[in-house]
């Protein structure tokens, strides 16, 4: 989410345990379930909220810091950067189960 957010223009961190940070302000944030067959992961970004229409005085906006994003655009960066990151540990563990 990070790298995505970063390939916008937005120096984003996170925050233990699941918030999207930006200039010390809540962007979003990211949850996750574990099952049986898999994970379920949800991520909420705002994109498009003025200042006027944030929830708290302690979030933030990409917008309300001056960037532009269209919203598919930045779902698209998102999953190919999760996607990446899953092949890479994917690979690892691999590599791990030979030795």
């Amino acid at each position: 989410v990070v790298e995505a957010l970063s390939e916008c223009g937005a120096d984003a961190d996170l925050k233990w345990p699941n918030d999207i940070m930006l200039h010390d302000r809540k962007l979003g944030g990211i949850l996750s379930q574990l099952h049986s067959e898999g994970a379920i992961v949800g991520i909420g970004i705002n994109t498009h909220l003025s200042v006027a229409e944030l929830p708290t005085a302690s979030a933030t906006s990409l917008m309300a810091v001056g960037i532009s994003v269209i919203r598919e655009q930045l779902i698209a960066r998102v999953v190919a950067a999760a996607s990446a990151g899953v092949a890479a540990r994917a690979g690892r563990q691999a590599r791990r189960s030979v030795w």
